[in-house]
């Protein structure tokens, strides 16, 4: 306990020290994706907009699909489903770019000055903005679908910080890994892939066995995406002994992670 409290301490104290170098870099590296773009920072809202229509056109007017979780008032199921591709996706963002976070900023590296536990936070910070703009476009649909509107949207921001905290730590491990071992980038976008499938994304949990569902949980992204559902179409009950459990795993791999990043930061200069 001692050891989760420290380092975390140690991070806290490193992103309020360096908050300036990590403002400009993530407004950087957020203005870097888009640029040369003729539209630039619109593509941030024209990505997740253009999802939701194909969504709507396939599944809710082709298909004429129908979620398979009973609600008072039918939840489209474009809806349901765009819940859960804007989670994976802003897993999927984190988990591509930070197998490069290090490497791809060897001039950092090599300055001794330099706080390269700055680097991982950047990489969240710039998904983040992503996620936000994603979560704005899912609000103004569940608007333009005449779902109901449940105070408990406002719960959204509290249900996500425990993950950001987990992916953060995820970025530490991958940051670092990355730097040794290249094949890394490519082990991650298989990843994505089976995240996407093996993740309640396509599906609700209730679905599966019961046997199958406690073994789906263990899933990092279906506590999430399930609670998404149920805060933002539903307006059920939010799963506050879950989420604190969730909390309590995110704070100790973000330690874990943070710790990893830390110990093998002297090797980086070598490898780069």
């Amino acid at each position: 306990m001692k050891l989760l409290c420290r380092n975390l301490l140690q991070l806290y104290q490193s992103i309020t020290e360096n908050s300036f170098i990590l403002s400009q870099l993530a407004r950087a590296e957020v203005l870097t994706r888009y640029r040369g773009s003729v539209l630039g920072l619109a593509w941030s809202v024209l990505n997740p907009l253009f999802m939701l229509v194909v969504y709507s056109i396939v599944f809710e007017f082709l298909l004429k699909a129908r979620w398979a979780v009973k609600t008072p008032e039918e939840t489209p199921y474009a809806l349901a489903l765009f819940a859960g591709i804007l989670v994976h996706a802003f897993f999927a963002d984190i988990l591509t770019q930070s197998t490069t976070t290090v490497s791809k900023n060897a001039n950092f590296v090599k300055k001794i000055v330099f706080p390269l536990e700055v680097l991982p936070v950047v990489t969240v910070i710039s998904a983040v903005f992503n996620l936000a703009l994603s979560l704005v476009v899912f609000l103004l649909a569940i608007v333009f679908f005449s779902n109901p509107i449940h105070a408990s949207l406002l719960l959204i921001p509290v249900l996500f910080f425990p993950f950001i905290l987990f992916v953060l730590g995820m970025s530490y491990m991958l940051g670092a890994v990355g730097v040794y071992i290249k094949d890394i980038s490519q082990i991650a976008g298989m990843l994505s892939t089976m995240f996407l499938f093996l993740s309640p994304v396509l599906y609700p949990i209730s679905i599966l066995p019961e046997k199958i569902q406690a073994i789906a949980m263990l899933n990092p992204l279906s506590f999430i995406i399930e609670q998404l559902r149920v805060l933002a179409l539903t307006g059920g009950a939010f799963d506050w002994q879950g989420y604190f459990v969730y909390l309590l795993f995110s704070l100790l791999f973000l330690s874990f992670g943070y710790a990893v990043f830390q110990r093998t930061r002297k090797g980086f200069a070598d490898v780069i």
